[in-house]
C-alpha cells in the first residue's frame, strides 16, 4: 500500500513538472511579439492572435496599422485633435468612427495613464464597439458594446501585460464576470494558458 502510494506520488509529481516544461518551452518559443487576447466571453472561449504592428507618421496624425490572421485595421490619431481620428477596417468606415472622451485613469503603483476612447456605436443593434489608446500602448482594449467580445492587446514584455490588464479591468470591471465564465486562472491573464487555442497565420490552409 505505501508502495503503491509512493508510486503515484512520484507519478504525480512527474506529470506535474512535464506540464511545467511543456509551458515553459512554449512560452520560450512563442515567436510573437505582439498579440491580442480574444475573449468571446459569449462563447466563454480564448483566442490568442498573433499581431503585426506598423506605425507611420503623417502631417498631424499617426497611422497605426493591425494586422491579424483574421483583419487588418488601419487607425490615424492625433492627440492634439482626437475627435479628427479615423478608422479604416473591414467592419467599420471613417463615418462611424468618433472620437468619446478622455480621462485619466489610476492603476496600481501610483501611475495614471491618459486614456482616449472611440466609439463605432451608431445606434446598430449589435455591431457597436468601443476601442481605447493611450499613447504607451496605442489601441490596447476593443470591447463589443453587445456581446461580450474583447481584444486585449499583449505583448512579450510581463510588466506591461499587467499593466494593460490592470487598465482593461479599471475601465470595464464585467470583463471579470467573462474571464471567469471562460475558465481564466484569475490574475494570470496575461500568461498564456495552454487549454485555450493559438491561431496561426495560416489557419485558412
Amino acid at each position: 500500500m505505501y508502495k503503491t502510494f509512493t508510486a503515484l506520488l512520484i507519478l504525480s509529481f512527474c506529470l506535474a513538472s512535464c506540464r511545467q516544461k511543456e509551458q515553459q518551452n512554449e512560452e520560450a518559443n512563442w515567436p510573437h511579439e505582439l498579440y491580442w487576447y480574444f475573449l468571446r466571453g459569449t462563447y466563454q472561449e480564448v483566442y490568442y492572435l498573433p499581431l503585426k504592428l506598423a506605425k507611420a507618421d503623417e502631417d498631424t496624425s499617426l497611422a497605426l496599422t493591425y494586422q491579424t490572421p483574421f483583419d487588418t485595421s488601419t487607425y490615424k490619431i492625433s492627440i492634439k485633435h482626437p475627435e479628427r481620428a479615423s478608422l479604416l477596417s473591414p467592419s467599420y468606415t471613417d463615418s462611424l468612427f468618433y472620437f468619446v472622451s478622455k480621462h485619466a485613469v489610476p492603476v496600481v503603483g501610483g501611475k495614471d495613464f491618459m486614456v482616449y476612447q472611440f466609439s463605432t456605436a451608431d445606434g446598430m443593434i449589435d455591431g457597436g464597439t468601443e476601442h481605447y489608446w493611450n499613447e504607451r500602448f496605442g489601441f490596447f482594449f476593443i470591447r463589443g458594446t453587445t456581446w461580450s467580445s474583447y481584444r486585449v492587446l499583449q505583448f512579450d514584455d510581463e510588466e506591461k501585460n499587467k499593466e494593460v490588464w490592470e487598465l482593461v479591468k479599471t475601465l470595464h470591471p464585467r470583463i471579470e464576470q467573462n474571464l471567469k465564465l471562460a475558465g481564466v486562472q484569475q490574475g494570470s491573464e496575461h500568461i498564456r494558458q495552454a487549454q485555450h487555442t493559438v491561431v496561426d497565420w495560416n489557419w485558412r490552409d
